[in-house]
Formats: C-alpha cells, structure tokens, sequence
C-alpha cells in the first residue's frame, strides 16, 4: 500500500508538516497551540459539568494558572504537569472526572501530553 501526497508550492520561515500530534521546539520557546486549545476545551467542559461551584473554582483558577504558563515564551513543563495533576485531584474529588468522563478527560490528557516526562504522572492518574 502507497500513498501520494501533492503538496502545492509553500512559503514561510519554517512549515511544519506532520500526520498526527506535533510539539514544535523552535528556538527560544516551544509552541504551544495545541495545550493552549485544550485549556479552552477544559475550560468548557468544567462550565458544563456538575460539580460544587468551589470545586469548579478551584479548578478554573489553577487551570488559568497553567495557561498563563503555557502562554510564556518557554513554558515549564513541571508547572504545567503540577497544574494538571491538582485539576485532576479537584474534580476526582468532586466526582465530575466519573459523570463527564472524555469531555474533562480528553483536554486533560492533551495538556499533560504537552509536558512531556513532567505529565507522565498525570496522565496515569487519568486511566
């Protein structure tokens, strides 16, 4: 089996082509859109899921936390994971991680995905 891709002719400073997850370390900063959309999405999905209004509080504001982070020109990683791991330890305590399931879940994992080795044990706090 073979596949034939026809790519046009392409300008920019850098272009980045990849079939699936990509994390991009350019120069200085790493680019972050990715995490940065899966923050919105968790954003989201913690306003539509029931939950203690101080639990959702909490978890808003550490996941603000985590975007300003992210939003930095070299976001640290161990930040982000720390972040992600007491979001995570909010709405399990709240029980919002059972009843919305992949809605909160999903956006999680991306995040954590985004730090690497640091994220590593949030995302086994997610199986």
């Amino acid at each position: 089996m073979s596949a034939t891709f026809n790519i046009g002719s392409q300008q920019a400073g850098a272009i980045y082509q990849a079939g699936g997850d990509q994390t991009i370390h350019h120069g200085d900063g790493t680019l972050s859109v990715e995490a940065l959309d899966a923050a919105a999405e968790l954003q989201t999905a913690l306003a539509a899921t029931p939950m203690p209004e101080s639990s959702r509080q909490e978890a808003q504001q550490v996941l603000e936390a985590v975007e300003t982070e992210l939003k930095a020109p070299a976001p640290d990683e161990g930040a982000v994971a720390s972040g992600v791991e007491r979001i995570i330890d909010v709405l399990g305590q709240a029980g919002a991680l059972a009843s919305a399931g992949e809605a909160l879940a999903a956006p999680l994992r991306s995040i954590a995905s985004f730090a690497g080795a640091a994220g590593a044990a949030a995302l086994r706090l997610l199986v």
